[in-house]
């Protein structure tokens, strides 16, 4: 039993400080991948991404394609050099002939951060754009983990329209809402949704999104050693801190029991 004890406390000793570890390596992780997004986000600020543009629209050459479509649409001067780097199609697979399938969209690099946000300005100022007769939509183009974080704003958004109540979406995805009594800022859809729920607005609460790796960390924070260093091991603490105390916990109470139980055999002996 001395020898379990030595070994159970060594171990919980061990395991404390590698949670710890895990903890600090994970949110310099989170810190890394923060710094990560940030780059790519600024990356493709001065990209535009097209969408409803129909496949083969573009021919062979989409440089020009989308100069010749863009000085049209909004009204550029003929004359007005857009100075597009590059331009392709998003790079996710062709759909097949299907007219049901969404075309993929497109992404446009200008060589001016300007121009972008002019081209930008003016489509958005017109509010409906067309090609062909066909309607297309102008965006920024956001990293993915953006989009997708931007995308549960969408039970919000439908409300606020709804209400005719004016709201904008700062990057990276927050979304700011001018109510008849202040402006409120939201750092997530979750705080959004729950506000507008409290505000009286019919509108389904979105779930704060809980990774894998938060429910691990949450699990390791939670863990405590159920006791501290043995008397036998030098008066050492371990690495709980102020946890690393002698708890009255039933492994305790076990060992009283026998070491009583000893004692009461040594003296009858």
């Amino acid at each position: 039993m001395d020898e379990a004890e030595e070994r159970i406390d060594e171990t919980e000793t061990v395991l404390q400080a590698a949670s710890k570890l895990i903890m600090r390596l994970t949110e310099r992780q989170a810190n890394l991948e923060a710094k990560l997004l940030d780059q790519e986000g600024r990356g493709r600020r001065d990209n535009l991404r097209f969408y409803s543009i129909k496949e083969g629209k573009e021919g062979t050459d989409m440089v020009t394609f989308m100069e010749n479509l863009l000085k049209k649409a909004l009204d550029f001067p003929r004359d007005e050099v857009l100075g597009i780097e590059r331009a392709h199609r998003a790079l996710v697979a062709k759909p097949n002939n299907n007219s049901q399938a969404k075309p993929r969209s497109i992404v446009v690099k200008f060589a001016s951060y300007r121009t972008k946000e002019e081209i930008l300005r003016r489509a958005w100022q017109k509010k409906e754009v067309f090609c062909d007769d066909e309607r297309f939509f102008v965006d920024h183009d956001f990293p993915t983990e953006v989009i997708k974080r931007r995308n549960e704003y969408g039970e919000a958004k439908k409300v606020l329209k709804e209400n005719r109540i004016k709201f904008q979406t700062p990057y990276p995805a927050k979304m700011r809402v001018f109510f008849n009594d202040g402006t409120r800022l939201y750092q997530n859809a979750t705080e959004a949704t729950r506000d507008l729920a409290s505000r009286g607005f019919a509108v389904g609460l979105v779930k704060p999104t809980v990774t894998p790796d938060q429910q691990e960390i949450q699990l390791l924070s939670n863990w405590r050693a159920v006791r501290g260093r043995r008397a036998g091991s030098g008066g050492q603490q371990d690495a709980v801190g102020d946890d690393a105390q002698q708890l009255e916990d039933p492994r305790a109470r076990l060992m009283k029991h026998l070491q009583s139980f000893r004692r009461n055999t040594d003296t009858e002996n």
